[in-house]
């Protein structure tokens, strides 16, 4: 039996529409993920606010989880393409990154770093008898 092509097209276009939807909402979780992942990680560069990135790492992972949770309770296709939306997020995050890296010089940043530190006080050492 030959299938009607006239048949398959709409069922395709019917796949793609219903797919957008969880594409975005993959994108939207991953954004999240790894937007709060990047800040989290420039939190710990400034020891000030060191319970504020512990409190965002450990919610970072509840919240994605839950979230993929919910898509997962609607089956295996939207489960998949959410994924896909997630990854795609992860790739323009760090990407963007790496940009915002390429444009600061090495040396600028490890100014930065220290500039940030607490001054610690150099006490001295005795040797061990």
């Amino acid at each position: 039996m030959a299938m009607d092509a006239r048949a398959v097209i709409p069922s395709l276009a019917t796949a793609v529409s219903g797919a957008a939807p969880w594409l975005m909402a993959g994108a939207a979780i991953g954004a999240f993920h790894f937007l709060s992942l990047r800040t989290t990680a420039g939190m710990l560069a400034a020891p000030a606010s060191f319970t504020a990135a512990l409190t965002l790492h450990l919610l970072r992972f509840p919240v994605t989880a839950a979230a993929l949770v919910v898509v997962a309770r609607h089956g295996a296709a939207p489960l998949l393409t959410a994924t896909l939306g997630l990854v795609a997020a992860r790739t323009v995050v760090v990407t963007a990154a790496r940009r915002a890296c390429a444009d600061q010089p090495a040396a600028a940043t490890l100014e930065a770093v220290a500039e940030r530190a607490p001054a610690t006080p150099q006490t001295e050492r005795t040797p061990p008898p």
